[in-house]
């Protein structure tokens, strides 16, 4: 696997030299090709990590509450609009005293 990538990347400093480029331009221009690909790579690495625990959890069957210190919140109204949102997406939100097993 790593063969084809290090002729292609022999065969790309050839060209580079050929076409006038130095080596040393060479090398940065890679080292920031890298950089630019490496953060697109971390994003999706991300968003991979959290897809998968959150298909993980939902396949175990685990229950996620909602805990919540601040009473103004438009989920905690009963009938309210955000809380079935929530609860139709399989969240459930924390009652008041509502204790938690460890």
């Amino acid at each position: 696997m790593h063969i084809p990538l290090l002729v292609d990347v022999i065969s790309a400093a050839m060209v580079a030299m050929i076409y006038g480029w130095s080596w040393d331009q060479v090398q940065k221009m890679m080292v920031n090709s890298v950089a630019r690909a490496l953060s697109a790579s971390f994003i999706l690495l991300v968003i991979e990590i959290i897809v998968s625990t959150w298909s993980t959890i939902f396949s175990r069957g685990t229950k996620i509450d909602f805990t919540h210190f601040n009473h103004s919140i438009p989920a905690l109204d009963l009938d309210g609009y955000i809380r079935n949102k929530m609860e139709k997406a399989r969240f459930h939100i924390a009652d008041e005293m509502m204790e938690f097993q460890l």
